[in-house]
């Protein structure tokens, strides 16, 4: 009977582990090459042409809200990254010592600048010093010290001065302090105005935590937020459940089908049509298509070498090698912070055929499950399209950011000799501003003096101590079946009384009571950090902010905590 075969490639190939013969292609006779070419039907034109245009309709949503977990939605601003919005929070930067020195000299030299306000300036530096609250005055080092007392009398605090000249500005309040005569109130309302606009550029007036929550999550030790588009379909909520830092991108987001939301559909929705030349897909050190073609001598996949059981990287090099020259980039401007969804995509080849391309998946039972670039579905949506979205977010996120070194750092571990977890406070963030190493200015545990009619020399501890950034993290169960970590204390003398350490940083939470879900806390243990960072818009604006990042930490630790001991120092 006879049979059609038929090629469609000339692939290379190899019969032991090593792939350069097979990608050399030595030829030691062109002419008996060119004649198996000939056999093969490599010379035969295939009935398929290369894309020429491409016509596409897509459907773009600009995003309009944005709501942090836990709090009401709010207007989405374009102008911002959205970096900024998620991490910076509620509070801003203006409580911390340095900023609010800053700031206030700030407002000190806009007054120097009229001469009708100029003698008014060291009034309000006495009338709003810049203060150390408790808790940070506990981080004061000698550096630290030494500043306060400095700027403490010579600049005000713009943390003190912004709820008194923003009530100036609003409704025309005078401040309660100095007293200032009346004439100079509208010439103080222009200054004060300066000043708040120029805090509003730098993201420092901050907002009203009432009103808007910061999407940090203590207990997960992550961010939490969510975008609504109004799409034609209906308002789409797309959450960021685990964002833990550092850079946002589509892949941080899935539509989220069970949330509610108040956005109405469709006003905004914008069809897009667009015929545009595709160009082939093309990467540094790419395989040339044509056999005999010079190719980059820097890139030698002859000389990748993998496993059996290496498939990414043999997946890679299949790509890279056989594939690499079948995909096209089709150019398509859409604004960012907005969604879109393909409608429709029609390929004209050079023979003029017109194809209409579906997206994969679209058909039931196409055996296509391509899932690349497409979010994943949660709640009573998730059946349709195998749980995956039919639009991407253009996420409004930074391309790169100056980041600076830490300053405040906690390390979790498990310790599995003392049989507890712990949270190393090993840097927090100065009085200053800068940062401060927690063991290099903890002081030493005062011994438990020895109890009632032991000997003198010898008595019993029922532990002993740990140094005063370390915060033990107590397994409790706030509801059945559900464990979590609670930040403790370790008890300590000092002055002759017993007290209990409080974490100085921010991410410990000293003013609450922290509980961190067990599952946050692996064998791997975690490292949270603080830092700042300063972005540039695409609009040239520039905005800094405070920013959290959790990642993986250092494995198990131990902390020398032993119970039931009896010290006895003639023993030495």
């Amino acid at each position: 009977m006879p049979s059609v075969t038929s090629w469609t490639r000339i692939e290379p190939g190899s019969r032991n582990d090593n792939l350069a013969p097979g990608l050399q292609a030595r030829v030691h006779d062109p002419l008996w090459l060119l004649a198996r070419q000939w056999q093969l039907g490599e010379f035969t034109g295939e009935d398929a042409g290369s894309p020429a245009s491409v016509r596409i309709q897509a459907q773009v949503t600009p995003v309009t809200t944005y709501r942090p977990y836990g709090g009401p939605e709010q207007p989405y601003d374009r102008g911002r990254p959205l970096e900024s919005v998620v991490e910076a929070g509620s509070g801003g930067q203006l409580t911390e010592p340095r900023t609010a020195a800053r700031t206030g000299q700030h407002f000190l030299r806009l007054l120097a600048e009229r001469p009708t306000l100029a003698a008014y300036g060291p009034l309000f530096a006495q009338a709003y010093p810049v203060v150390v609250d408790p808790q940070r005055s506990a981080a004061l080092d000698e550096r630290g010290r030494r500043w306060l007392a400095v700027m403490g009398r010579r600049a005000a605090s713009g943390a003190a001065l912004l709820p008194v000249l923003r009530a100036l500005v609003d409704h025309g309040t005078p401040p309660p302090r100095p007293t200032l005569p009346t004439s100079i109130l509208p010439e103080l309302t222009e200054c004060a105005q300066t000043w708040l606009d120029w805090l509003d550029r730098l993201d420092l007036a901050g907002t009203d935590p009432a009103v808007s929550p910061a999407a940090w999550q203590a207990d997960r030790m992550e961010y939490r937020f969510d975008l609504t588009a109004p799409t034609t379909d209906g308002p789409t909520v797309l959450s960021a459940n685990e964002y833990d830092g550092g850079r946002l991108d589509w892949h941080s987001f899935s539509h989220d089908t069970t949330a509610t939301t108040d956005v109405p559909a469709g006003p905004e929705t914008e069809i897009r049509v667009r015929t545009v030349l595709p160009a082939p897909a093309s990467y540094p050190g790419m395989p040339a298509p044509r056999w005999w073609e010079f190719e980059d001598a820097r890139v030698d996949f002859g000389r990748v070498e993998a496993e059996p059981t290496d498939l990414h990287r043999l997946l890679l090099v299949e790509y890279a090698t056989v594939y690499s020259n079948d995909w096209y980039l089709l150019p398509l401007t859409v604004p960012v912070a907005s969604v879109v969804k393909i409608r429709s995509l029609v390929v004209t080849d050079t023979f003029g055929f017109r194809t209409l391309v579906r997206m994969a998946g679209a058909l039931p039972d196409d055996g296509q499950d391509w899932s690349l670039f497409r979010h994943t579905v949660t709640g009573p949506g998730a059946t349709a399209n195998h749980g995956r979205s039919d639009f991407l977010l253009v996420a409004p996120a930074i391309a790169d950011s100056l980041d600076s070194a830490p300053v405040e750092e906690v390390r979790m571990f498990r310790d599995e000799i003392a049989n507890v977890a712990w949270a190393v406070e090993t840097t927090v963030e100065g009085a200053t501003g800068r940062p401060l190493r927690r063991h290099e200015n903890a002081e030493p545990a005062e011994p438990s003096p020895p109890a009632g009619d032991e000997p003198a020399g010898a008595h019993y501890r029922l532990a002993t101590s740990v140094p005063e950034h370390w915060f033990p993290l107590l397994p409790v169960e706030p509801t059945q079946g559900a464990y979590r970590y609670r930040r403790g204390g370790v008890p300590r003398r000092r002055d002759g009384e017993t007290v209990v350490p409080r974490p100085l940083g921010q991410l410990l939470e000293p003013d609450s009571d922290l509980l961190i879900h067990e599952e946050e806390v692996p064998r791997d243990g975690l490292h949270v950090t603080r830092f700042r960072q300063r972005a540039r818009w695409s609009d040239g604006s520039t905005h800094s902010w405070t920013g959290r990042r959790k990642r993986p930490g250092r494995g198990e630790g131990a902390s020398g905590l032993l119970f039931d001991v009896i010290t006895d120092p003639t023993d030495d």
